[in-house]
């Protein structure tokens, strides 16, 4: 990961209900890659992710390393952790 540990990621996505989030905005490094890998991890977590429903979400990106243990197998694979930092509801 090319990611500076002092480099702020913010990622805007945009969540309708029955269907796959999608970034919309970036502010900070990010590849097509690492868009693809939040996104995906988006995808698989929405229930956990996207809990105040509808909307526009803008969250605070950190990526976290895989933790190996003792036996040298992966025991919590690489992934990104968002921090929701605003919420606009989808207006009628």
């Amino acid at each position: 990961m090319l990611m500076s540990i002092d480099e702020r990621l913010e990622v805007e996505l945009f969540f309708i209900e029955g269907d796959d989030p999608f970034i919309c905005g970036v502010r900070g490094y990010a590849t097509i890659d690492i868009m693809e890998e939040i996104e995906q991890d988006c995808c698989e977590n929405i229930k956990e992710i996207f809990t105040n429903g509808s909307g526009s979400y803008l969250f605070y990106a950190t990526h976290s390393q895989a933790q190996i243990g003792d036996a040298g197998r992966i025991e919590i694979p690489s992934h990104w952790e968002l921090a929701l930092t605003e919420y606009k509801p989808l207006k009628a």
